[in-house]
């Protein structure tokens, strides 16, 4: 005869996180409205940094090395590397400053984890910053001190890395877009992710820009509906061990 699943056993409810819906609104609103002005501005080089870490995370993964990381006050940036597959690598900065977005989201807005992820990115950043970043450039200097932020979220209560984390995670899926949007399709340049890779494939640039666009909409579309549904972290009944 089969068992009645006991009620720990059984799938959370589906249901809106309306707390959660009202915190990314306001969030997302906030950063609308002062998206020109220096409120945001750290956050739009923090995603600048992800960009470029993204590609070198997809250099080492691919056999290859990070020589240089370079974050400009004008929000530009480079990452030299050596190595590596140059499709996947030129293919990364983008995708990947999406993909540390949505990851923001969800653990920030899914799990207890914020602060323990304020604090691993902070360091992240602050290794980056002093490991490939050249001596006394814009780009060091902010990382370091974006690092030492971040890790020093972990000492606050966890509502507070929270919704740091939830900024960030919102900042950098709408500012790649913004950005492929700015770089690729509105003006293209010769050195964009999108110029080297059509480069390397043959395939007009524009519809490498196009393509990022939609990938990274659905990332961030599938990152704010989990983001909002289920319980909200503090809520959530512990996991009881297996007897």
């Amino acid at each position: 005869m089969a068992k009645t699943p006991r009620a720990e056993d059984r799938k959370p409810d589906a249901k809106i996180d309306v707390r959660t819906v009202l915190v990314l609104s306001a969030i997302w609103i906030a950063v609308a409205l002062l998206w020109r002005t220096p409120v945001v501005y750290p956050l739009k080089v923090f995603v600048v940094t992800t960009h470029e870490l993204s590609h070198g995370i997809a250099a080492v993964l691919t056999g290859g090395r990070i020589d240089r990381v370079e974050v400009t006050e004008g929000l530009g940036g480079l990452c030299v590397t050596s190595g590596g597959t140059p499709f996947v690598i030129a293919s990364a900065g983008y995708l990947g400053s999406v993909a540390f977005g949505a990851a923001f989201l969800l653990l920030a807005s899914r799990t207890r984890l914020s602060s323990w992820l304020a604090a691993a990115t902070g360091i992240l950043v602050a290794l980056v910053a002093f490991r490939y970043m050249p001596p006394g450039s814009f780009g060091r200097w902010f990382a370091a001190l974006m690092g030492v932020l971040l890790a020093s979220l972990a000492a606050l209560p966890p509502m507070v890395s929270r919704a740091a984390m939830q900024g960030i995670g919102v900042t950098s899926c709408l500012y790649a877009i913004v950005d492929i949007k700015t770089d690729i399709l509105d003006q293209d340049h010769a050195s964009s992710d999108a110029a080297a890779l059509e480069r390397i494939s043959g395939v007009p640039s524009v519809l490498w820009g196009f393509l990022w666009i939609v990938v990274s909409a659905v990332v961030a579309f599938i990152a704010v509906k989990r983001s909002v549904t289920g319980r909200p972290p503090e809520d959530a009944p512990a996991r009881k061990a297996a007897a």
